[in-house]
């Protein structure tokens, strides 16, 4: 009889229906609906007025930090020129927090109706920040009041608006607010964004902070008129990219919050994601944008309607996998571990082998993790961590606080879980390897529920540690410590990815992770999900290293594994 608690053919046969999950994804591409033919733009949009706007506005009003007197300075300067315009102007102010603490924002709102009550919306944030973008929001308030000009002679059959809002610098605070305040129905919303930032290979912003995708068409149109007026084809993303971002979505950017409120966004930035330094002085590429803006307005005046936000599929040479093919695969992957979890816990209840360890060292673990996470929340909400609720631009990121605060945790999240793990395992008998078992198949399960994409990444160590665990081995520590390396792959790859892409370094990369835990982006069910995930790991990989023989027997031949016989 083996000694082990895994049946290997148990296992091999409950890949069976992953493979015909797979072979479904891949007769489910299918093709990408096509853009609008674009319309001819306007030749009256002016660069040197859009310069000259933000030359005044930079000169006279300096940083204009969100909520400032500045910044509502500004705020009303902006609300005089759309009425001058002949633009119904409004403001309104809301409350929210900032890089810098609680202030009251501003947004303007020009209307201009027409015989149609469906809106097309233009977004320009105008709040800066000191440093490299005390002149952001500049060019994009000119672009913006440049548009309100051009527009007042051009008849439409869209009631449009023209939205200035602050924040944006802060994670578009502004741009979040109007997104809950906007009047239905709404067939776009195209925000100026980086506008004389030096060009990237992609030039329209389409991530989000969910994992829905906005109607294809709008998305593929406005990469048209990118193309067109700027020159700067829009990029696709790579495969493992697109699985980062459906996974752990963050995006930044004044469009990200809006297919959460049901709305269809892009950005327009040819400076990229993250705010950069720009250049006033550019009035041909401020030209470019403004133009790119007027295409697509008198584009999408037609009979557009655009689809509700959707489930993003994933885009494989440019085809589209849509995201039920997707989760279908993923859960598929699952459950061969579910199945030998729970076949291993009968087998060792059968043999009595049950062990309070297994059961209870994951559990201990995950309070002592959550109750860190508690506490880096516990400091947003006090105001002992100034941090928004959407995630902040990286260049306006400063300040100690948030940095010894992440280090502090760094250091308290694995010391306390260690601890908890190694107190449950002083109170019980030896052995459990079940219990563990059962509890990564528990937290695979949970953050499958939450986010199926996310459970991809952390299948593979899941999986190598239900082997290490049941197959009745005793393998070595170094071997324990590798694979679980090993399995951990993908999770560092996500790790790293968005401080590659938004160019953020280590320490930056650190307060940005805990803003985003302080202010509450991470979200209740997420945070408890990875803390679970992180926890069940950890106290498997402790087990199996407490397990190992001595150093001195480490040598001795290794036992064959039971998935070969």
């Amino acid at each position: 009889m083996p000694t082990g608690l895994l049946e290997p053919r148990l296992y091999r046969a409950a890949f069976a229906p992953a493979l015909l999950a797979l072979i479904v994804l891949a007769f489910s591409l299918k093709s990408p609906q096509p853009g609008i033919a674009p319309e001819l733009a306007p030749p009256t949009f002016s660069g040197q007025r859009v310069t000259a706007t933000a030359r005044q506005l930079t000169e006279a009003y300096g940083e204009r930090r969100s909520g400032s007197a500045e910044d509502s300075q500004v705020a009303e300067l902006v609300r005089a020129r759309l009425a001058s315009s002949g633009w119904v102007a409004n403001r309104y102010s809301f409350e929210a927090k900032t890089l810098t603490g609680s202030h009251k924002l501003t947004n303007v709102i020009g209307v201009r109706a027409g015989p149609s009550d469906r809106r097309l919306v233009i977004v320009a944030s105008r709040d800066g920040a000191p440093g490299s973008l005390s002149r952001s929001g500049a060019v994009e308030t000119g672009v913006l009041l440049e548009l309100a000009r051009v527009l007042q002679g051009r008849a439409f059959d869209h009631t449009l608006v023209l939205a200035s809002v602050s924040g944006g610098v802060d994670g578009g605070l502004g741009a979040a607010e109007l997104a809950r305040r906007l009047r239905r129905p709404v067939d776009g919303v195209i925000v100026v964004r980086n506008v004389t930032a030096a060009e990237t290979s992609g030039t329209v912003l389409s991530w989000f902070d969910s994992r829905l995708a906005i109607d294809r068409r709008f998305e593929q149109t406005m990469r048209r008129l990118a193309a067109i007026e700027i020159g700067a084809p829009g990029g696709e993303t790579s495969i493992l990219g697109q699985l980062v971002r459906l996974g752990f979505p963050i995006a930044l950017g004044e469009q990200a919050t809006y297919p959460g409120n049901g709305l269809t966004a892009v950005s327009l930035s040819p400076g990229g994601e993250p705010l950069v330094k720009p250049d006033i002085s550019k009035t041909a590429q401020s030209a470019a944008a403004g133009r790119a803006a007027l295409r697509a307005l008198t584009t999408f005046d037609g009979e557009f309607r655009p689809v509700e936000p959707a489930a993003a599929p994933l885009r494989v040479g440019g085809k589209l996998i849509p995201a039920w093919a997707l989760i279908l695969f993923v859960g598929m992957l699952m459950l061969p571990l579910v199945v030998t979890a729970v076949d291993g816990w009968a087998r060792a209840r059968r043999r009595q082998e049950l062990a309070t360890r297994g059961l209870l060292a994951a559990p201990a673990a995950l309070l002592s993790l959550v109750a860190v996470a508690l506490v880096m929340r516990g400091l947003g909400v006090a105001g002992a961590i100034d941090a928004p609720s959407l995630p902040a631009e990286p260049e306006a990121l400063g300040g100690a606080g948030p940095v010894v605060f992440g280090l502090l945790a760094l250091l308290l999240a694995p010391v306390g879980a260690l601890v908890a793990v190694a107190a449950v395992r002083q109170l019980s008998p030896k052995g459990g390897e079940s219990g563990y078992a059962l509890w990564l198949a528990i937290a695979g399960l949970v953050v499958f529920a939450l986010n199926p994409v996310a459970a991809l990444f952390w299948i593979p160590v899941l999986h190598l540690l239900l082997l290490l665990l049941l197959a009745g081995t005793r393998p070595g520590r170094t071997q324990v410590w590798l694979t679980t390396l090993i399995g951990l792959l993908p999770v560092a790859a996500a790790i790293i990815y968005y401080p590659v892409v938004l160019g953020i370094g280590l320490v930056d990369s650190l307060r940005f992770a805990v803003l985003l835990q302080a202010g509450g982006f991470a979200g209740v069910l997420p945070t408890l999900g990875g803390c679970l995930v992180a926890a069940a790991v950890f106290a498997a990989t402790l087990q199996l290293h407490w397990a190992s023989p001595p150093p001195a027997r480490q040598g001795a031949p290794a036992s064959r594994s039971p998935l070969l016989h």
